[in-house]
């Protein structure tokens, strides 16, 4: 019975899709490291709004921490002196942020729907989550 219900977990998804449901997409990494303040392992979830037209990204992290410690950053990228952004769909854009020299500080890109992350001189992948009416599969 279990492997029937599964079975139908897409067909269910794409259904809500199509009509339109509360359908929302984060991007998750999970850190093994402590990071500042926080206990590994660290939940980061990520959410995107993108703005085609006016070329920028609003980036917005909340992690969660082995403890239960919470934080949330949120950084626009473009619009802005020193970061940019390409964006020819919502699936396939780049953003950067550089430095009076022009070297990248940071940089997102996502290709065909994956996400990566390069800062600290580190590439970070992001796997996708769908949220439906406020779960998440």
């Amino acid at each position: 019975m279990p492997r029937r219900i599964l079975a139908r977990v897409p067909l269910v998804v794409g259904m809500l899709v199509t009509t339109g449901c509360d359908l929302e997409r984060e991007y998750v990494r999970v850190e093994n490291d402590d990071g500042p303040g926080m206990k590994a392992p660290i939940q980061h979830v990520v959410r995107l709004a993108i703005d085609v037209h006016a070329r920028t990204v609003v980036w917005t992290r909340d992690s969660r921490d082995a403890r239960g410690v919470e934080s949330r950053r949120v950084v626009t990228y473009g619009g802005r002196m020193g970061s940019t952004c390409e964006i020819p769909d919502e699936l396939n854009w780049s953003c950067s942020v550089f430095d009076q020299n022009g070297e990248i500080l940071d940089q997102l890109e996502m290709r065909d729907g994956h996400l990566t992350r390069f800062e600290g001189g580190e590439t970070k992948d992001f796997q996708i989550q769908v949220r439906i009416w406020g779960r998440r599969f």
